[in-house]
């Protein structure tokens, strides 16, 4: 009978104090069994059962800690001086945390803001005119000048603190109108200096001076700061540092299962949001990227916050930290030399992300988050994290998508059935949310579902999902059926993103926050200039084009005043426009509706290198990516990897 193993990893307390996690590749369970077994035949001569297994294993890949580079920190920490404008810094903590928390809830918000009213305080205390507490420089204490914001922190923990705020003001303050002097507010001003101080947050995890989990909410801040600012590629980078540190904090593996090493919930509930809080941002910038994800779900176990929690089992259960170890040595949470408060506790019930069992766990999924908890403030806290939690479940659909159509062709095998469950998950995703029901009004005694608030975003996330399913299709030959339905769900889709974009210049304009806006936008207006040019080429008008090419360009043209760099994607429509409004014009009589004016054109008939290539109903996709050979002189061109030599 064939014989199948069962290996683990397990956590152990690494030379910060804190859990860290060793998959059984490194290992882990080897050493444990021997160790078990030298425990088992301890005899007079050899009294001790471990000779060092344990504790060479935990060294081989950590280096003590160390304080030589703890000067480096000082000119990068706030100081009390920059926390003199309450007033300013409240409002854009109010803001990030209205705005951004709900999805990305990586922040212990109580700590936080105990933080913040702290330094507040202190700040004001150090720079009192008449203030007695402060002595002279060469009375042993720090001039008022230079007196850091956050006493009685490492310098690595104020490092870490730092960084959280300075990312919290800078997206707090995006979109402010207000005629203040910002530059008394503390704020990153540029890609160079985020950067820097995440090279100084790594760098204090891998000298193992701060806690991993908070230096993780550290770079956290940081990408979330970039991506928001679409600087994707920084994000990018960042997320590759930031995958293998939650790796090795073992923030994939469901924190439930080993509750005899995350004591208390609070914290076991934190661990969650801030991975998935990653996850999120890794699947949207691999898909923004076409790169590969990499967290792949076969990887993760850790139960999504705000859906079901399968692993609530008790101590003794599978899956806990390894027997043979006594506590102090590995399932030392309970002992660690924790100095942050903790956690706030937003929900203990969550939904797993168990790919083996998808076809199933979309029903437990939706009935889990209709599914009130008994306990009212778990309830409360659950309701709280549907924002995430749904947000979670688009960035799981998001990365099953691009497994399924954009893996290596020789992997690659794309199935109907797959597919269809692709769309049937985002489906029931949808109706889950609810939008179009009345679910508030018909429970008037009920909290309010805070997904609502964010229905603009909710909305244009599942027609661009639906686009992406879709997509993939339009290589297909033109003639084929397939082609044409996918074409027409795209176009569909990208009419209803536009507007309700739209739709939400009149409400709120918070609601334009998201960064991907534009490039639904953008990428929509190519999929319109595509129709239209097919439905030209079957004879028929699409007159439709100049009206949703309009609209895509005035919410372009908006979204550009909080992102000036995404100009670029206005200009294309715009030159679209200029493009096809001739060819529009010749069928004009079969219009019946007035489309709006656009300034007036020159009278010039466009050449046949104006017009653009005609695309014809032969059955092959009208790009060749097989023959297409990147040229010197065009705009693909490549450049030698390697610069000059440098000159004699």
């Amino acid at each position: 009978m064939e014989t199948s193993t069962h290996e683990r990893g397990r956590f152990y307390i690494g030379p910060n104090g804190f859990p860290r996690f060793a998959g059984s590749a490194s290992g882990v369970y080897l050493a444990d069994t021997v160790r078990s077994d030298l425990t088992s035949t301890t005899s007079t001569d050899h009294p001790t059962p471990d000779p060092g297994i344990e504790d060479a294993f935990i060294h081989r890949n950590n280096d003590e800690p160390r304080s030589d580079e703890t000067a480096l920190y000082s000119i990068y920490l706030l100081r009390s001086k920059d926390l003199l404008d309450e007033e300013g810094l409240r409002l854009r903590l109010n803001r990030y945390f209205t705005i951004w928390h709900p999805l990305f809830p990586f922040l212990d918000g109580a700590y936080l803001l105990q933080c913040f009213n702290n330094s507040l305080q202190l700040a004001k205390l150090h720079h009192e005119p008449d203030s007695s507490q402060v002595r002279a420089p060469g009375d042993g204490t720090l001039d008022p000048e230079h007196q850091l914001a956050f006493d009685g922190l490492t310098p690595e923990q104020s490092l870490a603190l730092t960084t959280i705020f300075l990312a919290i003001f800078t997206i707090g303050g995006l979109g402010i109108e207000t005629s203040e002097d910002v530059s008394k507010i503390p704020a990153i001003h540029s890609s160079s200096q985020a950067t820097m101080l995440g090279h100084l947050v790594v760098g204090a995890c891998q000298n193992s001076r701060v806690d991993d989990l908070f230096g993780i909410q550290a770079l956290l801040a940081l990408e979330l700061l970039f991506y928001v600012t679409r600087k994707y590629r920084p994000a990018m980078h960042l997320s590759g540092v930031l995958t293998k540190l939650a790796y090795e904090a073992g923030l994939h593996r469901c924190p439930e299962r080993y509750a005899s090493t995350f004591v208390q919930p609070a914290d076991r509930d934190l661990r969650k949001r801030v991975f998935y809080s990653l996850y999120i941002l890794d699947r949207l910038l691999s898909a923004d990227f076409g790169i590969p994800i990499m967290l792949s779900d076969s990887d993760i176990d850790t139960c999504v916050p705000g859906g079901e929690e399968k692993h609530a089992i008790p101590d003794h259960g599978p899956g806990l930290p390894s027997p043979y170890f006594p506590s102090s040595g590995n399932e030392g949470a309970r002992g660690t030399k924790r100095k942050f408060p903790a956690a706030v506790s937003e929900d203990t019930s969550t939904d797993s992300l168990d790919k083996d069992s998808r076809d199933s766990e979309q029903n437990v999924r939706v009935a889990a988050v209709r599914a009130a908890p008994t306990n009212p403030q778990i309830a409360q806290n659950h309701i709280r994290l549907l924002p995430a939690y749904s947000l979670s479940l688009m960035a799981q659909m998001i990365g099953q998508a691009m497994e399924q159509f954009n893996k290596s062709v020789s992997h690659r095998a794309i199935n109907a059935n797959e597919v269809l469950h692709l769309r049937s998950t985002l489906d029931a995703w949808w109706n889950d949310i609810g939008l179009d029901s009345d679910d508030d009004a018909e429970n008037p005694g009920s909290s309010p579902d805070p997904r609502r608030k964010l229905s603009t975003l909710f909305t244009c996330l599942y027609h661009s999902q639906i686009i992406n399913l879709n997509r993939p299709a339009l290589s297909l030959p033109p003639s084929q059926v397939q082609h044409d339905h996918a074409l027409q769900a795209a176009i569909g889709s990208v009419r209803v993103i536009c507007s309700t974009l739209s739709s939400a210049f009149f409400k709120n304009k918070e609601e334009l926050y998201w960064p991907g806006y534009v490039d639904m936008v953008f990428l929509g207006s190519l999929i319109l200039v595509y129709g239209a040019r097919r439905e030209r080429a079957r004879r028929n008008a699409a007159a439709w084009l100049l009206r949703d090419l309009r609209r895509a360009l005035s919410i372009l043209e908006h979204l550009a005043k909080r992102w000036p760099k995404s100009d670029k994607f206005g200009r294309v429509v715009k030159a679209l426009i200029e493009r096809e409004e001739p060819n529009l014009s010749e069928q004009s009589h079969t219009v019946s509706w007035e489309l709006p004016m656009l300034p007036a054109q020159p009278d010039v008939q466009p050449s046949e290198s104006t017009q653009g290539p005609n695309f014809n109903l032969a059955d092959c996709f009208h790009f060749d990516f097989d023959t297409f050979v990147l040229e010197p002189e065009s705009t693909w061109a490549y450049h030698v990897s390697m610069p000059p030599s440098p000159n004699l």
